[in-house]
């Protein structure tokens, strides 16, 4: 069984943002983790490269919508989760 807690520890602990490159490697890494969590966790993550959530050209609104996409498909996840997902997704795909 997956500890949602321990998914929302390790994507809320990720700090390092001179180097948002490193996001899903620090998360999969974090200690707490386990196999069924670290797969939630690479769901999430790719969830938030769903073209739906780039459509527009505006990369701050791309980003609102990965928070609120992933908010509704993930209710689990806490809002900073939503939001560090977002913004590591962002420096990813810029």
């Amino acid at each position: 069984m997956t500890d949602t807690a321990k998914i929302n520890q390790a994507i809320q602990s990720f700090a390092d943002w001179n180097y948002p490159w490193k996001f899903l490697e620090a998360v999969l890494a974090h200690p707490a983790l386990g196999p069924f969590e670290k797969n939630a966790a690479r769901a999430v993550w790719v969830e938030a490269f769903n073209d739906k959530y780039w459509r527009s050209t505006e990369l701050a609104e791309c980003v609102l919508h990965i928070e609120a996409g992933i908010a509704k498909k993930y209710p689990w996840l806490s809002e900073l989760a939503c939001k560090n997902i977002a913004r590591a997704a962002s420096y990813e795909r810029k």
